[in-house]
């Protein structure tokens, strides 16, 4: 039977509302109003986007439906994604700053260390460095001695896409 495996909830990052880029320069979904609320700023509230997930995991059991809802944004401390799990307000919790902050933040909920956890503060500089195209990484992260691997870039500067200069 056809289903979805999962719903992904998040908000924003739209192309209407960018701001317009420069010259030669390709537009930034996250440089408008909506790009601010996927990767929510800290002045955001934490879990700002778990009223979505709630909604669409009431809507989607209601249809006699059991696929996984996935809430992702601002979910940055362990306590708070077991509270909306507990109080169903979403199947699984989605990371992606609190990794980039803290790779073995998973690791270290589940034993209980959440002392030791490097907490994402929400000051985006792993988006700026991606709207840059710059290696995405964290300022938080202690470790300058661990160097992830190069990501593949495809070669759009040569196809006339980018600046080569930006990439």
């Amino acid at each position: 039977e056809l289903g979805a495996d999962y719903i992904s909830v998040s908000a924003g990052s739209r192309f209407e509302d960018a701001l317009t880029p420069a010259e030669g320069y390709p537009p930034d979904p996250m440089s408008g109003y909506s790009g601010h609320r996927m990767s929510p700023w800290f002045w955001w509230p934490d879990g700002c986007h778990v009223y979505l997930s709630e909604a669409i995991r009431k809507t989607v059991r209601g249809a006699g439906f059991q696929t996984p809802i996935i809430i992702a944004g601002k979910i940055r401390e362990p306590e708070h994604a077991e509270e909306i799990l507990r109080e169903e307000k979403a199947d699984i919790i989605g990371l992606c700053r609190a990794l980039l902050c803290d790779p073995d933040f998973p690791i270290k909920a589940k034993e209980g260390r959440d002392k030791e956890i490097v907490r994402c503060v929400a000051c985006n500089w792993c988006l700026e460095a991606d709207s840059r195209y710059e290696k995405v990484n964290c300022d938080r992260w202690p470790k300058p001695n661990v160097v992830a691997p190069e990501p593949f870039l495809p070669n759009m500067a040569s196809a006339g896409q980018f600046k080569k200069e930006y990439l």
